[in-house]
């Protein structure tokens, strides 16, 4: 089996899971959680480290929720991983679920 295929499923997997484990365990989140939200996903479409880094400090002084700050922090790490695109597709997936609520 060609490797392409074999790292195309396993990708499409990690974002499968990414994406269900977000859609079955994020509650509504506050506005000011889902304008992190927001700042997260535009710093992982221009794949910007130094705006995550920020953004990932601005949490620790923020009073959001756990669950919200434990979500964001989650979508972070993968974008610190080097993997820009499944983080962008997290963070656009928590806000898509957000619309929800």
């Amino acid at each position: 089996m060609n490797r392409n295929v074999i790292f195309s499923a396993v990708t499409l997997l990690v974002a499968f899971g990414g994406w269900w484990w977000l859609r079955t365990t994020t509650p509504a989140m506050s506005s000011d959680s889902f304008q992190f939200v927001m700042a997260t996903y535009r710093a992982t479409q221009v794949k910007d480290i130094d705006r995550l880094e920020q953004i990932s400090q601005q949490l620790e002084s923020q009073k959001l929720s756990t669950g919200d700050c434990h979500c964001i922090e989650k979508i972070i790490k993968v974008a610190r991983s080097g993997d820009w695109k499944l983080a962008s597709k997290q963070a656009f997936a928590l806000m898509k679920i957000q619309r929800r609520y």
